[in-house]
């Protein structure tokens, strides 16, 4: 009889034993397991937060990109039409100035640089119906042009007025001339004038 205790006894204790290490080994396979889990979703996490913020960098780039446009756009506009009045009123302002001795000298030099730019002892001088050319600021262009090329040189006016303001300088045949109106010198400077204008935006 003691003998089947102690066989039972024997048997119920590696029973028992068998019974702990399955489930310490079940215990282990589960903790992993959730470990495993837990890692997975702290990844899934992470890569959705990496693609959230490049979206988020993505819109924040157009809308940057959006708003550079816009305001390059804007600029452009508004500098376009700063031109076009700044342009209207510098021709309003030299229209207003034709009777001024300022201007009056101005045109001297204007008909002296184109004489010496023509290189010929006999040109002649048109100009707008609006100015009156004096035989005085012929006269004066004259000198001008003598000291320059260091001969005799003949400025005559020309009959035939400009539909433009200012002046034009050509050969007696009117073949070559040289344009010193408003609006042909305006171009010539216009892309200081542009230049100061946009730096002053």
């Amino acid at each position: 009889m003691t003998d089947h205790a102690s066989l039972y006894d024997g048997i119920l204790e590696s029973a028992q034993e068998e019974a702990q290490a399955i489930l310490k080994k079940g215990e282990k396979e589960v903790a992993d397991l959730n470990g495993s889990y837990k890692k997975k979703i702290e990844e899934a996490k992470k890569h959705e937060k990496n693609l959230l913020d490049q979206k988020l960098k993505e819109i924040r780039l157009i809308r940057e990109n959006h708003m550079k446009n816009l305001e390059r756009s804007y600029q452009g506009e508004k500098i376009k039409t700063l031109k076009k009045y700044a342009q209207k009123a510098l021709f309003e302002e030299m229209a207003s100035q034709v009777d001024t001795a300022a201007y009056k000298q101005a045109v001297v030099y204007w008909i002296a640089e184109g004489a010496i730019a023509l290189e010929s002892d006999k040109v002649k001088v048109a100009t707008s119906a609006k100015e009156t050319l004096s035989d005085k600021a012929l006269e004066e262009a004259t000198s001008i042009v003598e000291k320059v090329v260091s001969r005799k040189v003949k400025i005559v006016a020309d009959p035939n007025p400009l539909t433009n303001q200012g002046i034009v300088v050509s050969t007696m045949d009117g073949k070559i001339a040289y344009n010193n109106s408003v609006n042909v010198r305006f171009i010539r400077l216009k892309a200081e004038f542009e230049r100061v204008l946009e730096g002053s935006v």
